[in-house]
């Protein structure tokens, strides 16, 4: 089988704007974790982009360095493989129009529908989800909004397809709300109520309603002069969670059988009691940076599992053990 392993960031996504050193390091943390856990599993037809700024792949991958159309070039790795594994965010229907372009050259697509890409995407599609089919999660409305709920512990404002930390604002007060106005397009911005707790995320491969749960992964989130910064990661650092995240990730899988592959899901641990119960805050229909140091904790290959859901149709079972907890360290800059 010939892959293509379409990594936006590190692949030419950007070749006309900065590459920013953070999003530079995330990607190639994910596509060399992805890339070596291929090869592992035999793969050897692997064909994947480079930005011509970046140092080549030190893998043996056929890597095409971009130069013109990057669509064009994208385009043409989709019509010559039989399957696409997508790392791309979310914004501005980067992975939507990716997914869309994959499935319409039938080119099968190791990952979400198109569908679920774009319901994913959106940040007050995903609360109204989860809110359909009871699972909890934080309160998300367009900031555009003129009644904004008071709150003792401040709001969150960030893009409704954001990804990660990107363009993420806390405000303390309602003065802190009306300068934030005056700064950003309101339209395109949600508010959710500030939740005091632990910020976490969970990894689950999802196939068809069902689920296997990887990972309970404690994140390292916080806002700096009113502007959020994820600086770090540990994967499985939270394994006391499990049984509530494995409840959640099972109910998420059923709210959306679009969901496929690799998903993550972030949240927050209330710190107001130890029966309170972990709130969704987003669903990420992709690669996350957890899947990093998946395979360390494990002491599995995790592309094996997820390439195995389309070659068996059914999700694989992960008996679980007590996982190692992985570090990942995100704050690094020289990587350009």
């Amino acid at each position: 089988m010939r892959l293509f392993i379409c990594e936006f960031i590190t692949g030419g996504g950007l070749q006309d704007n900065e590459l920013p050193d953070n999003l530079v390091r995330e990607g190639n943390m994910m596509l060399e974790a992805l890339l070596t856990d291929l090869l592992d599993s035999g793969f050897t037809d692997i064909i994947t982009t480079r930005d011509k700024r970046l140092a080549p792949v030190l893998l043996p991958v056929e890597s095409i360095p971009i130069k013109g159309d990057v669509y064009r070039v994208w385009q043409s790795c989709m019509n010559d493989a039989d399957a696409v594994w997508m790392i791309a965010p979310e914004n501005d229907d980067i992975l939507f129009n990716l997914t869309l372009m994959a499935e319409q050259a039938d080119c099968h697509v190791l990952g979400c529908s198109s569908e679920s890409v774009k319901s994913a995407s959106s940040k007050l599609q995903t609360a109204n989800l989860l809110e359909k089919n009871n699972i909890p999660c934080i309160e998300t409305m367009l900031f555009k909004d003129e009644t904004i709920p008071d709150s003792e512990n401040g709001w969150v404002i960030k893009p409704d397809d954001g990804v990660g930390a990107e363009d993420c604002y806390f405000c303390a007060d309602r003065e802190d709300l009306k300068q934030l106005r005056k700064s950003i397009d309101t339209g395109h911005f949600v508010i959710q109520k500030y939740q005091t707790g632990t910020p976490a995320s969970l990894s689950m491969i999802c196939y068809q309603g069902q689920t296997q749960l990887l990972a309970c992964n404690k994140q390292e989130f916080c806002f700096n002069n009113g502007k959020g910064e994820l600086t770090g990661l540990v994967v499985n650092g939270l394994q006391e969670q499990w049984g509530q995240f494995d409840m959640i990730a099972q109910k998420i899988a059923k709210a959306d059988e679009g969901l496929r592959g690799y998903i993550g899901v972030d949240l927050i641990i209330p710190d107001n009691g130890s029966e309170s119960w972990p709130v969704v805050l987003e669903i990420n229909p992709r690669l996350t940076t957890s899947y990093a140091g998946l395979r360390q904790s494990l002491s599995l290959n995790p592309a094996e599992l997820i390439l195995s859901i389309w070659q068996n149709g059914v999700i694989p079972e992960v008996h679980k053990k007590q996982f190692l907890p992985v570090s990942l360290s995100l704050d690094e800059t020289d990587v350009v």
